[in-house]
């Protein structure tokens, strides 16, 4: 633990949880492969932007798709 008043903090062994996802990762996330994705932000149904030329979504957005899909399944 590091003291010094205002910035005081703890460091933990706990992972840091990304907000954003490269498009790699998001297929890890999701489960979907880098094509669905594509295809998904093409047809405007999930979010993303770049970061020079890097692809990225946020956290936030796909969670939002994932619940949808699951809230209209039939299955």
């Amino acid at each position: 633990m590091l003291s010094g008043g205002v910035g005081e903090y703890e460091m933990t062994n706990q992972p840091i949880q990304p907000h954003a996802f490269t498009v790699w990762d998001a297929c890890q996330f999701t489960g979907l492969c880098r094509t669905r994705l594509y295809q998904l932000v093409q047809a405007g149904a999930l979010k993303s932007f770049k970061v020079g030329g890097r692809r990225m979504f946020m956290r936030h957005d796909l969670e939002a798709f994932l619940n949808a899909a699951a809230a209209t399944s039939n299955t």
